[in-house]
């Protein structure tokens, strides 16, 4: 009886910690969301959106390419390369896990094409690079996109990063 008393209160510990966990997810996605209408200057707000994006990634990958369209949408119009590079990564991201592995691979390309245009001295760009650089890594070794993709991409990465 003791045995069974402990296998059940292990069990209510562990969703009591899974749903703190999921709680503390959606709460950073809620206060994002408050600042969204807020937000008046455009440069902050796809910011903003790419945030919102990468804080679905692990509760909602729809939503996640929802706002990275958004993102991507509005980086486009006041000409910021670098949010529009990561709306690309997010959306890439995004169809990883909703299991469109093509596709990602499609907006990986994008970014690492956009990227490789910007500046090499802006630092925001700097980050971009190794946040992409991480991200094909990742496919790479989850073996998501073939081998020969992320050669080539991440060869094109080493010749450009010289």
């Amino acid at each position: 009886m003791l045995l069974i008393k402990n296998k059940y209160t292990s069990i209510w510990i562990c969703l009591f910690l899974l749903s703190l966990k999921m709680f503390s997810q959606t709460s950073r996605v809620d206060s994002l969301l408050m600042l969204l209408p807020k937000t008046s200057n455009s440069i902050d707000k796809v910011v903003l959106l790419n945030n919102i994006s990468d804080s679905y990634k692990t509760i909602d990958a729809n939503k996640m390419l929802l706002y990275a369209d958004q993102a991507l949408a509005l980086a486009k119009k006041i000409e910021f390369k670098n949010a529009e590079g990561n709306a690309l990564l997010n959306k890439g991201n995004a169809n990883i896990i909703l299991g469109n592995y093509a596709e990602s691979l499609k907006f990986f390309s994008q970014a690492q094409h956009l990227f490789e245009n910007v500046e090499k001295n802006d630092t925001e760009s700097e980050k971009d690079w190794q946040k992409l650089s991480e991200v094909l890594g990742l496919c790479f070794q989850s073996k998501v996109i073939t081998a020969k993709h992320c050669n080539i991409i991440l060869s094109r990465l080493q010749f450009i990063k010289g």
